[in-house]
């Protein structure tokens, strides 16, 4: 300071820099520093403190900025969601009012199926493009609150943390924006487990090996075809093509159109394609249904069946993100069914539990009601609907309180999981029936058979046993097992007359997957749709 005040402006600012540190250092140590090895470090640290110093003149109100831009951006968008939804309520309700006149003139001048039929049209290209465009919005709002958070996380710590926790900061804040905390745990269980059984994997082989060697192996794996029987001869065939409409009809109209059940333009709710895929007599016999669902909460409905006098509880199956963190938590959890202690799904467990407490005083209600005291309570689902389906019988049969309903019930499951130990899954066999369609991969895929099958493909490529260690609990489908021979029962479709094969067959017969090209095809709801003599279109064979 002196040295420049002495300068008074006089000289460059470089050499009253080189005069005041020559009078705070020395001669010497000026030289070392700008001739010696050191000078480059040197020079490099002066900038390196000049950065230094400018980003932290605008890192605080760059945060604050950023902040700030976070709570105007949250607020901008909810109000923007809120008016779509209200635009959109505007156009269904004037559509709902041009429907209910057009139908009025229909019945009395019988010429108006054209403009109904566009209506209907209009009708359904208006909620795709709600649903569309809200999502859109969530995940645009979703990103951007991300980036701004993250933003000023890290120009508030980037000086105070290491790089390292600074970067696993960001990851807990891009967790908690994106996921509640319950996802958060649960994603963390699932990349665990995943990450622990196919360390052997990853370490020792490359996938295309890994794939040759079960495909090389899919004869050893075989066992000898089964005996088949017609499906209208057993005693539960009606009940099992009957429910199986309640099963697939739960998955609402989106996911129904996709699949090409329910054809595009015939209905307009999610209500109304549970009614038609069930054949119900009206929208009014569906008493209770939810279609949204969440973390461990499937989508349910309760209906009822008047054809067969059944109050009928259907859980929807994997259509959302977070229903396949309901399937992928697969550790095994101690359950007690009867007073016979076992073992559970621990995922479908949680959402069995969830399921309960949501639909347990409505079916009470039913049952108890005079009119519907002669029906039964029949319990269905497809996939993960159907391992919850089976594990909330268990819980229903299981339970003092809902001893009215124990022996009217009845449990549907197809395709369903792996989802309790041997001891129980035999224990309910005269309360829970699974149905499983030829090679489907998801009854025959458990913890402990992905384990067999990974030391299979090591053993194999390796020449040498592996020995590896054994899930400590074995889960099978639970119930009486009726298998459909798949490629038969495809000739069902062009002849209706034509019986269904099937064999009953034990639980154990799944313990194993069986590579086959039709692992997944076979688990796809249109394919169980063929019991219930549902549409089918050729594309999806």
């Amino acid at each position: 300071a002196a040295v420049a005040l002495a300068a008074g402006g006089r000289l460059p600012r470089g050499r009253v820099m080189r005069r005041g540190f020559e009078a705070l250092c020395g001669p010497d140590a000026l030289a070392a520093a700008g001739r010696g090895p050191d000078a480059r470090h040197v020079r490099w640290r002066l900038r390196s403190s000049r950065v230094r110093r400018l980003v932290d003149s605008v890192s605080r109100p760059l945060v604050t900025g950023l902040e700030a831009a976070d709570i105007c951006t949250h607020i901008g968008f909810s109000i923007g969601l809120a008016l779509t939804r209200f635009s959109f309520a505007l156009v269904r309700g004037a559509l709902w009012v041009v429907d209910e006149l057009l139908a009025v003139l229909h019945e009395a001048l019988f010429a108006l199926h054209a403009p109904l039929r566009a209506l209907q049209l209009v009708e359904e290209t208006t909620y795709f493009a709600e649903r569309f465009t809200v999502s859109a919005l969530r995940a645009s709002k979703i990103l951007v609150h991300l980036g701004l958070r993250c933003s000023a996380q890290a120009l508030r710590l980037y000086r105070q943390v290491p790089a390292k926790d600074l970067a696993a900061m960001l990851c807990g804040t891009a967790s908690d924006v994106c996921f509640n905390p319950a996802m958060a745990e649960a994603l963390e269980d699932v990349l665990t487990m995943v990450l622990r059984e196919l360390a052997p994997v990853a370490t020792e082989l490359r996938l295309p090996d890994v794939i040759a060697a079960l495909t090389s192996g899919q004869t050893s794996q075989g066992g000898s075809p089964p005996d088949l029987v017609a499906l209208e001869d057993q005693p539960e065939g009606a009940d099992v093509q009957r429910y199986v409409t309640f099963a697939v009809g739960v998955y609402g109209q989106l996911g129904l159109k996709f699949l090409g059940i329910v054809p595009y333009g015939s209905v307009s709710s999610d209500v109304q394609a549970l009614a038609y895929c069930a054949r119900l007599g009206s929208t009014r016999d569906v008493v209770l249904a939810d279609f949204g669902g969440d973390l461990y909460k499937p989508g349910h409905a309760i209906a009822l069946c008047h054809s067969t006098k059944a109050i009928v509880v259907a859980v929807r199956g994997t259509i959302r993100p977070w229903d396949l963190i309901s399937d992928l938590v697969c550790s095994s959890e101690a359950f007690r069914v009867l007073d016979e202690a076992g073992f559970a799904h621990s995922g479908m467990l949680r959402a069995a539990h969830h399921l309960d407490g949501a639909v347990r005083s409505q079916v009470l209600r039913l049952a108890n009601s005079p009119e519907l005291s002669r029906y039964r309570v029949v319990v269905c689902g497809h996939s993960l609907g159907a391992g919850c389906a089976s594990l909330l019988g268990c819980l229903w049969i299981s339970d003092p309180e809902m001893v009215v309903i124990r022996n009217r019930l009845q449990v549907f499951g197809y395709g369903t999981p792996a989802v309790l130990s041997r001891n129980l899954s035999k224990a309910v066999r005269s309360h829970i029936t699974t149905v499983v369609m030829g090679d489907d991969l998801v009854p025959r895929l458990s913890l402990s058979s992905f384990q067999r099958l990974r030391d299979y493909a090591l053993s194999s490529l390796s020449g040498a046993p592996v020995s590896a260690e054994a899930p400590q609990h074995h889960l099978y489908p639970p119930g009486r097992v009726i298998w459909v021979d798949d490629v038969v029962a495809h000739e069902h479709v062009e002849d209706t007359e034509a019986p269904l094969p099937i064999a009953m067959l034990d639980a154990t017969s799944f313990t194993d997957i069986k590579p086959g090209p039709r692992l997944v095809s076979a688990h796809l709801p249109q394919h169980y749709a063929i019991l219930g003599d549902l549409p089918l279109p050729p594309e999806f064979m």
